[in-house]
């Protein structure tokens, strides 16, 4: 089970990632399908951060043909 960082950079033991994940990727999903509903939503990127000056996320938004 992996922790989730904060924004601020802090370890949260409350926070998994493994619940975390699934959560934001429906969220984002919806989101894009507000705008079109052709778009997909992938991620690029996830935590647990290598580093504290990398990247929590990073997501990718695409076209379907």
């Amino acid at each position: 089970m992996a922790e989730v960082e904060d924004y601020s950079g802090e370890l949260r033991p409350d926070l998994r990632m493994e619940d975390f994940s699934p959560q934001a990727l429906v969220r984002l999903r919806r989101a894009g399908s507000l705008f079109n509903p052709r778009v997909k939503v992938g991620a690029l990127k996830l935590p647990p951060r290598g580093s504290p000056d990398e990247i929590a996320c990073q997501w990718e938004f695409a076209m379907e043909a």
